[in-house]
């Protein structure tokens, strides 16, 4: 493409016509580099520093830097193939400065800062209960971007690979305003890679004279982390976050945080992967009861779970119809273990709920029949639920990988053999 540089190459530029064409009050940067011209309009997407602009006829965006740190981000953009990394154009040099440049990237529409917490959240009053759909979906991919870069990284597992160039240890910014996101198919997709010279003063470390020394890949992954738990938390300040968000942020400024860790938080977990969660424990369960013919309690599975706390639902429980024994009898309700607590969470809320709903002595209005509305129910009375579920079963060992990882289609083809 003609507007995009090649590794070696200085940004360079000069005027079209002169710097500034259009009316006194929409001024147009017009600049030509070699061959391509970039048409920068005097119209910033509010919130951030990108400035619309034109390359051949097509929307993009430009972001005004020095030339070494527009000319590094360009070089580094070309480097990464990633769904959510930003798409590299060129760099010209500004006609009115000869110490910036402009770097253009392919258009985007919005920043995160500019949405509003509805759009992200779930808000209810003053509580934030958890993520929206686009929520779940914004964050997913921030993780999985920010997985690659630091992969990407000189020394990183991806950067090892035979046939993969690496990036240099350029750090990327990511507050509200700096992580971008536009409409792909009518979809929206979050995209990042503003990368910087080095990291913010808060991360950087200082040798005993207080001199600055360059960041270790170390080091700036982990700030990437850091930095995304900011974003979070100023994303949903000035409401009271939910046990799971709470959590989810507190991990990424303050824990050790891997790629695998990271997947295992509940609070990226969406209602129908919490609920597919909670099938597969069953799963586990019911293949070992079906095999050795006994009750659950007898299982080896079984017998684990009973050793371990109950997640606290008796109040929610007595709401339902009892429990039935194998030979379809009542049995008491209880909540005296782990155990317990997966079967009634199985059997009254993830499956045949619908005849549950009829007999349902708690708000029908508030539970509702739908999986998001009955998984809140439960998470409104019982906010940490998920949290000590999922850590529970992940230090069991039962479960490889965390179930956002699969999809709708994995689960059915493992649990096409289950009756529920």
């Amino acid at each position: 493409m003609a507007g995009r540089r090649r590794a070696g190459k200085e940004p360079v530029g000069e005027t079209s016509g002169g710097p500034v064409v259009g009316n006194q009050e929409n001024p147009h940067v017009v600049i030509s580099n070699q061959g391509c011209t970039l048409i920068i309009e005097n119209n910033k997407i509010p919130g951030t520093p990108l400035q619309r602009a034109m390359c051949e006829g097509r929307r993009c965006v430009a972001l005004s830097r020095t030339s070494h740190d527009a000319y590094n981000m360009h070089i580094t953009l070309t480097i990464c193939d990633h769904p959510n990394i930003l798409n590299t154009i060129g760099v010209w040099a500004d006609p009115s400065d000869s110490r910036k440049a402009y770097i253009a990237v392919a258009s985007v529409d919005n920043a995160l800062s500019g949405l509003e917490k509805e759009q992200l959240f779930c808000i209810e009053g003053q509580l934030c209960r958890g993520f929206s759909d686009l929520g779940f979906k914004v964050f997913r991919d921030i993780f999985s971007a920010v997985q690659y870069v630091n992969n990407k990284y000189e020394g990183g597992a991806t950067s090892s690979a035979s046939n993969s160039l690496p990036i240099q240890l350029f750090p990327m910014k990511l507050e509200p305003k700096n992580i971008f996101f536009k409409i792909v198919n009518g979809e929206p997709r979050v995209m990042l890679g503003y990368f910087k010279k080095q990291l913010s003063d808060m991360y950087a470390i200082r040798s005993s004279r207080g001199a600055r020394r360059e960041s270790t890949r170390e080091e700036i992954q982990k700030a990437h982390w850091k930095e995304v738990g900011r974003c979070l938390t100023e994303l949903y300040n000035n409401y009271e976050a939910s046990s799971e968000l709470t959590e989810l942020a507190e991990f990424l400024t303050e824990g050790e945080v891997t790629y695998e860790s990271l997947l295992w938080q509940p609070g990226i977990w969406d209602a129908r992967t919490k609920m597919q969660f909670i099938r597969e424990i069953y799963f586990l369960l019911d293949k070992e009861r079906a095999s050795l013919k006994c009750s659950f309690e007898k299982t080896p599975r079984g017998k684990i779970l009973k050793n371990k706390s109950p997640l606290g639902f008796l109040p929610i429980m007595n709401e339902f119809s009892p429990p039935l024994d194998h030979n379809n009898q009542e049995k008491p309700i209880a909540d005296n273990h782990l155990l317990d607590s997966v079967i009634f969470l199985r059997n009254k809320i993830v499956a045949h709920f619908h005849a549950e709903y009829e007999t349902f002595k708690g708000s029908k209005v508030e539970i509702g029949t739908s999986v998001v509305t009955r998984e809140r129910y439960i998470q409104k009375r019982k906010p940490d639920y998920m949290i000590t579920l999922a850590k529970a079963i992940r230090e069991l060992g039962w479960i490889a990988e965390s179930p956002v990882t699969r999809d709708e289609n994995d689960y059915m083809a493992r649990f096409s053999k289950m009756t529920i």
